[in-house]
């Protein structure tokens, strides 16, 4: 699967409300509702992301409508203007919110929603390889539809898990609770709403958990395609799916577990890629540089015989805005290609060390085939 260094489109920006931290709680909920997400500033400047996790995060029912917005925000990180997909996808997943804020130079101009960057990775078949299987949390962790909503909420955290599967008596799936539909529906933003853990006057332990359940599940099998999965999940707007294999219900697929894929797929890709020395300027030109060492070895792996193991590339930059690079590539087979170039383009540089690099290589491989034939003469 290629990673996709493209640049973000501002049709993935839409737009949210700006608040600051000390804005009560209860002025922003109905905006948090609206827009997905709101952007939380501290004296002016960006201070973090509030969404609809962020009372689940606190896993409390007493909400105080006085409470400070900043109580219930998530730091995270801002994109902006030369932010990649591949970026705004790695955060997404890294800081588990439904949204990334997005600046236009120094002003925040909206916030790009986690359903927009699932269209994206359908577009770019970043996943068209991989089946629901290998995407989806496993096993099943379920409860009894009888059970109180107190005793969901225990079982989630012990198995730390954010959503299980409701059965009836025949112990069939008849629903799906999450932990943050828990939070969501007896939070009430009020002084007098108990604690989840106060178990005098809790609500939970008198509401059964079949009441509070999503009962209309979406189901697909671990064999389909996690477009599939993804284009159900967008077109639905849903943030699961329970996945069945030989017709019982073998694990969920999430928005994450989605996210998480195209993450560990990017890494299994590049550990064979190295690169060192850049500098936090030089870092904007990672993405192209991948692409030039990920071509480097695609080049190199076409001879068959040689395959590459690692390629390592060193970049230093001297005050007359020189460059100079040192780089190894590590076959299989155990032979390596070392080489060294130097410039004032650091693309240039790098496009001048593969070539000298690729042809070290082939170098090789034509002793190679030099010798086998001296051998069979003999």
């Amino acid at each position: 699967m290629a990673r996709s260094f493209e640049l973000l489109p501002k049709e993935f920006v839409s737009r949210t409300g700006t608040f600051d931290y000390k804005t009560p709680i209860g002025e922003i909920l109905s905006q948090v509702k609206e827009f997905g997400a709101v952007v939380i500033t501290k004296r002016g400047k960006y201070f973090g992301l509030l969404d609809d996790r962020g009372i689940a995060a606190k896993g409390t029912l007493k909400v105080s409508p006085k409470y400070p917005a900043g109580k219930f925000t998530k730091r995270v990180p801002m994109l902006a203007k030369g932010s990649s997909v591949e970026q705004a996808i790695e955060a997404l997943y890294s800081y588990s919110v439904k949204a990334l804020p997005y600046a236009d130079g120094d002003s925040i101009s909206g916030i790009v929603k986690r359903d927009v960057m699932l269209r994206a990775i359908l577009s770019l078949h970043m996943l068209s390889q991989y089946k629901v299987g290998d995407a989806m949390s496993s096993p099943v962790i379920a409860i009894s539809d009888q059970a109180n909503v107190a005793q969901a909420k225990t079982t989630m955290e012990r198995f730390k898990v954010s959503k299980i599967i409701v059965l009836d008596k025949e112990k069939k799936p008849i629903g799906i609770l999450s932990y943050n539909d828990i939070i969501s529906n007896f939070a009430r933003v009020n002084t007098r709403a108990q604690n989840l853990y106060d178990s005098k006057e809790n609500p939970t332990t008198k509401s059964k958990v079949i009441d509070l359940a999503v009962t209309n599940i979406h189901q697909i099998t671990a064999d389909k395609s996690v477009e599939d999965a993804i284009r159900t999940l967008v077109e639905k707007n849903l943030s699961s799916l329970l996945v069945l294999r030989d017709g019982k219900p073998s694990g969920i697929i999430t928005v994450r577990d989605v996210f998480e894929l195209v993450v560990s797929s990017w890494k299994a890709q590049r550990s064979h890629l190295m690169l060192s020395g850049l500098d936090e300027r030089q870092k904007e030109y990672e993405g192209e540089m991948v692409d030039m060492l990920e071509d480097l070895a695609e080049r190199v792996n076409k001879f068959g015989s040689l395959q590459i193991d690692r390629i390592a590339v060193h970049v230093k930059k001297f005050k007359a805005r020189n460059y100079e690079l040192s780089g190894k590539v590590t076959l299989k087979n155990g032979y390596s290609a070392i080489a060294a170039m130097s410039g004032f383009s650091l693309m240039e540089t790098l496009k001048d060390l593969c070539n000298r690099l690729y042809e070290d290589v082939k170098e090789r491989k034509e002793i190679l085939l030099t010798e086998r034939k001296e051998e069979m003469v003999r």
